[in-house]
């Protein structure tokens, strides 16, 4: 609990910086399970590797870049967890909803052969499914230790 301690004094920039980095770790790694769901192990190891996969991780560049400005708009970094309630689930959903049509866009200019619709649409499922859970999990952490203090 010293740990939970620790999170909950710092200050509001350190926990929104906590927030993105938690968001961002999120996007990358619903990247990569989406696309290890999509193209197996063999043709996933090709994807990711340096001399194949500069345009994955230029894709993965475009995508983290590209979800920051609608998640500011829909103010998930200035909502503090302990505060937060069914609200932060709602602009949650609504945000990753922007994502997706975001990316479904993106798709649809710049055709290729790695991304299609429905990756972008697992994608942003998963990444809601990740962001989703970590955020409950930490207001649930929050929430039993100021009940504990109690």
């Amino acid at each position: 609990m010293n740990f939970i301690n620790y999170l909950l004094n710092l200050s509001k920039i350190e926990k929104q910086i906590l927030l993105f980095i938690n968001d961002v770790t999120s996007l990358i790694f619903s990247f990569l399970i989406t696309f290890f769901f999509f193209y197996g192990i063999n043709d996933f190891i090709k994807i990711i590797s340096l001399s194949d996969g500069i345009t994955i991780y230029t894709y993965l560049l475009v995508y983290i870049i590209s979800f920051i400005p609608i998640f500011i708009f829909f103010d998930l970094y200035r909502n503090i967890l302990r505060l937060s309630g069914l609200k932060i689930v709602f602009n949650l959903s609504f945000a990753v909803f922007t994502y997706g049509i975001l990316c479904i866009i993106y798709v649809f200019i710049f055709p290729n052969e790695l991304l299609n619709n429905k990756i972008c649409i697992f994608l942003c499922l998963v990444f809601f499914i990740f962001v989703l859970s970590s955020r409950l999990l930490a207001i649930i952490l929050i929430q039993s230790n100021l009940i504990n203090k109690v």
